[in-house]
């Protein structure tokens, strides 16, 4: 959210943001991600991580947001992945998105027992061993049909949240997609939202608020302003004004 005339941040219509997601969920598809397998993510707030969040609700995929700033803690992080993949009962695809190339190397030191593919959203050069998300919604092989088009599955999709951690090991918190829709509906019904609102998600993308804001005003036409990787003060005021926001 820095100044737009200075640093002009990311600005799609909800058409760019559909073709974008189109391509993803197809690039996904094409690397045999489909219901039930599980989608990690240790990203930053960026148009990456929103993405990966609709393309898993539609492919109806297990989706771990994991906060970036938690990697100090292999213990804890460990944990988390471990408690994941608990929810993994078919033995489906894991992947796992990593800010940057040394997260996407922390994150391989962990040993939690299934094989899983890691792309980069950041990638420093072309000698970097991990695949680029930039590739990956790229992916131009020759696709099977049938996988391509095969519907949506977002009955399937759940979400693994953790609690904060502070007094033990952070809990894992499931949230199916019935438990999604309810949340979106009650919010839905006190806020009264139209096509005309623009709201400030101004939270990490690991917090359960994140996935009730974005969602909910999305649904409903509105305008999101995601916040970048830091809260910035003068930022966050400068966007709140410039965009008219009205949440």
């Amino acid at each position: 959210m820095a100044d737009y005339h200075a640093r002009p941040y990311l600005r799609w219509t909800y058409l760019t943001f559909s073709h974008a997601l189109t391509k993803l969920i197809k690039a996904l598809r094409a690397y045999h991600v489909t219901a039930g397998s599980v989608v990690i993510t240790f990203i930053h707030n960026c148009a990456e991580q929103i993405l990966l969040y609709w393309a898993s609700c539609y492919l109806g995929c297990i989706f771990v947001p994991i906060n970036v700033k938690n990697i100090a803690n292999h213990e804890e992080i460990s944990h988390m992945i471990t408690t994941a993949l608990l929810l993994n009962e078919t033995d489906a695809q894991v992947i796992i998105f990593a800010a940057d190339e040394s997260i996407a190397q922390w994150v391989a030191t962990l040993r939690f027992g299934v094989q899983s593919r890691t792309f980069v959203v950041a990638a420093e050069d072309d000698t970097t061993q991990y695949s680029s998300f930039a590739e990956l919604v790229n992916y131009d092989q020759q696709m099977d049909t049938a996988l391509l088009h095969e519907g949506d599955h977002s009955s399937y999709f759940s979400m693994v949240i953790f609690t904060s951690g502070t007094t033990s090991l952070p809990k894992g918190v499931r949230i199916t997609a019935d438990m999604h829709s309810i949340w979106l509906e009650t919010r839905k019904a006190v806020l009264n939202i139209t096509e005309k609102d623009v709201v400030l998600v101004n939270l990490p993308n690991n917090h359960a608020f994140y996935y009730i804001s974005d969602p909910l005003f999305k649904c409903y036409g509105a305008a999101t302003i995601i916040s970048g990787p830091s809260f910035t003060p003068q930022s966050t005021v400068d966007a709140i004004t410039t965009e008219r926001c009205t949440y």
